[in-house]
């Protein structure tokens, strides 16, 4: 009865995408042949870790292991893992690294693929008048979003890594401690950049490393660096810097969660927005990625599961009070 009901919802759906690893949904009767039977046109999505084929196919795939695997994880915290066995403080803080630096990518990385081809086959469709089965898996996907490094082919340059305490990635883009134990972050990209930098500061009879000494990407440089930003506070560099156009801004004021919750700038771009959930409650979620007609448009809680049972049973023609017995029955689910 349940298979019916899902079946006849999809011989009206323009996408179906799910992530069950390959053999389940043939079992459930909603593979891609059976489905296609009732709904040729349908676009088709099946999103696994290790893709349809080969024999890590049928194993499951959790959020860190494609970002392990694809490397995202080295890249931000650098190649060198600890060599010597850790006390409690040094494995407290190369656990916390190693999560903040895989926290971040690997589900993220996904969803924009799948979202991107479920959107490709709905253009092929509109095109072509067909539909189609789709295939994505997660360690592609994140070979992609790391596609700079996944390639490789002779006289490429190296990747830029993060120095051994993850302040940046060289002399002129990192993190600086300044007085009164304030950061800043220095971005130094160009040629005209660093010349910038140096007139500027020289102007003002600070004491500088000189603009050969800026195109090095060397420990000299960065003590050199280091020394010179312990002179000030951060806001006093920001000050000096950023309205003259030099990426240097002070880098500790907030926290992410209180950014993007209070910053005055994070509320005028409606970052995160209250809504009401059916079961949590009031609480703030994060705002609409994009305005259409530069109008914003509220957003809805997530639904929970099943919350929709009966809507979308009465829409396939079938009787309110169906959804209430298929509940009890174990045959639809709902939160």
């Amino acid at each position: 009865e349940g298979k019916e009901i899902v079946l006849k919802l999809l011989a009206d759906a323009d996408v179906l995408i799910h992530n069950y690893r390959p053999g389940v949904p043939e079992r459930l009767g909603i593979g891609y042949e059976h489905v296609a039977s009732v709904n040729p046109n349908i676009v088709y999505l099946q999103s696994n870790g290790y893709g349809p084929d080969g024999p890590g196919a049928h194993r499951p795939s959790t959020h860190p292991v494609p970002g392990a695997a694809m490397g995202g994880v080295m890249y931000q915290m650098r190649e060198e893992l600890p060599s010597k066995i850790q006390d409690f403080d040094g494995l407290c803080l190369w656990t916390r690294r190693l999560m903040r630096a895989n926290e971040v990518n690997p589900d993220p990385n996904t969803a924009v693929v799948v979202a991107t081809s479920a959107m490709l086959g709905l253009v092929a469709r509109q095109r072509t008048g067909m539909g189609q089965q789709i295939l994505v898996d997660m360690f592609g996907a994140n070979a992609y979003a790391n596609h700079d490094d996944f390639l490789s082919y002779p006289g490429k340059s190296s990747r830029a890594m993060p120095d051994h305490m993850m302040h940046g990635l060289s002399p002129c883009y990192r993190l600086y401690a300044t007085s009164e134990n304030q950061w800043v972050f220095l971005a130094l990209i160009s040629e005209r950049e660093r010349e910038k930098f140096h007139t500027i500061l020289s102007d003002v009879g600070i004491q500088v490393p000189t603009v050969e000494m800026l195109e090095e990407n060397d420990s000299v440089l960065e003590q050199a660096l280091e020394l010179m930003f312990k002179q000030q506070d951060a806001d006093s560099w920001e000050s000096l810097l950023a309205p003259k156009g030099i990426g240097c801004v002070r880098a500790d004021r907030t926290t992410p969660s209180d950014y993007w919750l209070h910053d005055p700038q994070a509320v005028a771009l409606n970052a995160a927005v209250p809504i009401d959930h059916p079961h949590w409650g009031e609480y703030k979620r994060h705002g609409a990625m994009v305005n259409f007609d530069g109008e914003y448009r509220p957003l809805k809680a997530p639904p929970m599961a099943g919350q929709h049972n009966k809507e979308l049973l009465v829409s396939l023609g079938y009787e309110p009070d169906l959804a209430d017995r298929l509940e009890a029955s174990g045959i639809l689910y709902r939160e």
